[in-house]
């Protein structure tokens, strides 16, 4: 936000100093010039005040990024950081059991104008050179033995040229360190080939991440893609073809949007995505793109710091189509959630393994077990393995769940439900002794073997709602102000509640429904 909307945010936020644009830098020098008791006129991009006015120094990116020194991981956790890695099914992490990510970024900025980005304005592009980048890579394996390299830059390379010369140079890096590792990336739908395709294969790519965006050509047009969706059905059938897996990501709204276009898009996704990894949601108007700019001329954002505050989590929030909102949302609708009936596996086993999760701070019911489940891809009948957490409460087995097959890499679902339930009276035992075993008693005073609501033995968060945590406790539900902070429920008396209640910070109801009513009245009242 300070970086595109630098006046605005600084005199809002009214921070000490803000760093506008790329900060590596800026913050060094900033540090320095504190230390030293200097002045700080001459740190680039740097927002501060001189005599109770917002100054903004000039604008500086560094050009030659091969002489920025690495990332120095070492004091952020970072072996346990790579660790935690496997406690997911995100897509990055499908290729390996045990998965350690580690990211590397190739470019800076975009030389592409799409009107939803924020690119266009500020630094050019700029990218390392793939020799720097593979010292790099040499580096943080030699130091964290990672299995996935994740180039996490919005493209590897805006040529072929680029692509290739990564993929050689990779190439001869793991066979010089005798490395095992897959990788990943994101691509234009235009850059691809067979060609290029074939070399990223040969290097140990295992996923491509594109943006679609839309299957509409007029709406591509719109966002100033450069891309068709012809393109776009192209690089899917070249990729499958090559062997790798891909991830795409659809977005409506753009203000070229109509009913008909919104129904071309789905229909090329029941075609020809059904059995991909796809992320759809509403494009978003983020300050610095051209869309923004033009919300603000068309009054659709009247109030910029109300939008700040609220967009990040409505996300879109803002119909700039010419349909109105109950057409816009209700069209797009199926889009928001997976509308296509995923192919289920073929379960072959599924047993408790002991490798430990990473909420072991949670409370005991919330807490994941691990589970080794081995099963037979629907697509390409080839056996994989899992090592997946799942929550498992005494009576309530797991829901099914997608996954992504190791060889494929197409989407499948999970249902290891029948085998857990095998588990059920283990699980029932150890919770048990959980509750009557020190240090935890004092947290949990209550008698386990009595407790009337078995399933939910302390409070348990539903969900965040307007800046309350909705929970559950025994057969009650609450709402919380999150700026009460951590609360204990279980040691408030009747009459506790009752003055909560009286001060608008807390609301009793029977379900979550009731209790965003009554959030929702409470706020109208306050405002």
């Amino acid at each position: 936000l300070v970086t595109y909307d630098p006046e605005f945010i600084f005199s809002n936020l009214r921070p000490d100093f803000a760093v506008v644009g790329e900060g590596d830098v800026s913050i060094v020098k900033l540090v320095e010039c504190i230390e030293a008791g200097g002045q700080v006129d001459c740190v680039p991009n740097l927002a501060h005040r001189k005599n109770g006015k917002p100054v903004f120094n000039e604008i500086q990116y560094p050009e030659n990024l091969d002489a920025m020194p690495f990332p120095e991981y070492g004091p952020f956790g970072f072996e346990e950081y790579l660790s935690l890695n496997n406690k997911t099914n995100d897509f990055l992490a499908h290729s390996r059991k045990h998965p350690r990510i580690m990211p590397v970024s190739i470019g800076r900025s975009c030389p592409f104008k799409c009107t939803f980005c924020c690119h266009f304005k500020g630094a050019k592009f700029r990218r390392r050179s793939i020799d720097n980048v593979m010292t790099e890579v040499g580096y943080f394996y030699d130091k964290y033995r990672f299995n996935i390299l994740y180039v996490h830059d919005e493209l590897l390379g805006i040529d072929a040229g680029t692509i290739r010369e990564f993929c050689g140079k990779l190439r001869t890096l793991k066979k010089k360190l005798n490395a095992d590792f897959d990788w990943g990336c994101y691509l234009r739908v235009k850059d691809v080939d067979r060609d290029v395709l074939a070399d990223m294969k040969g290097a140990g790519c295992t996923f491509i991440g594109y943006g679609f965006e839309s299957a509409s050509d007029a709406v591509l047009r719109s966002m100033k893609k450069g891309s068709t969706a012809e393109d776009i059905l192209r690089a899917i059938r070249l990729t499958e073809e090559a062997g790798i897996g891909m991830l795409g990501n659809f977005i409506f709204g753009d203000i070229a949007e109509t009913p008909d276009t919104i129904r071309q898009t789905l229909d090329f996704c029941n075609k020809w995505c059904r059995n991909l990894p796809i992320h759809s949601f509403y494009i978003t108007p983020y300050p610095g793109s051209e869309i923004f700019k033009y919300c603000l001329e068309k009054g659709l954002i009247p109030d910029r710091q109300e939008y700040y505050e609220t967009v990040a989590y409505r996300k879109a929030g803002l119909n700039m189509t010419g349909m109105s909102d109950d057409v816009f949302y209700k069209l797009t609708a199926p889009a928001m959630s997976d509308i296509f009936n995923d192919k289920p596996a073929r379960i072959l086993s599924c047993e408790k393994a002991d490798d430990e999760t990473c909420d072991q701070g949670a409370p005991f019911e919330l807490r994941r077990s691990f589970y080794a489940i081995k099963a037979v891809c629907p697509h390409c009948s080839a056996r994989v393995e899992y090592l997946y957490p799942l929550r498992v409460q005494p009576g309530k087995p797991p829901k099914p769940f997608i996954h992504y097959c190791t060889k494929c890499h197409k989407k499948l679902v999970l249902d290891v439900s029948k085998d857990v339930r095998a588990h059920e009276h283990e699980e029932e035992d150890t919770c048990a002794m959980f509750y009557d075993q020190e240090p935890y008693s004092h947290y949990y005073p209550l008698d386990s073997a009595s407790y009337a609501l078995q399933s939910v033995a302390t409070p348990q968060l539903l969900e965040a709602y307007k800046g309350y945590n909705i929970i559950r406790y025994a057969s009650c539900i609450y709402a919380l102000a999150q700026a009460l902070g951590d609360l204990d429920l279980m040691k408030l008396s009747e009459g506790c509640l009752v003055e909560y209640q009286e001060t608008g910070m807390c609301f009793v109801g029977k379900s979550p429904d009731e209790a965003r009513s009554l959030i929702d009245a409470k706020l109208e009242t306050q405002l």
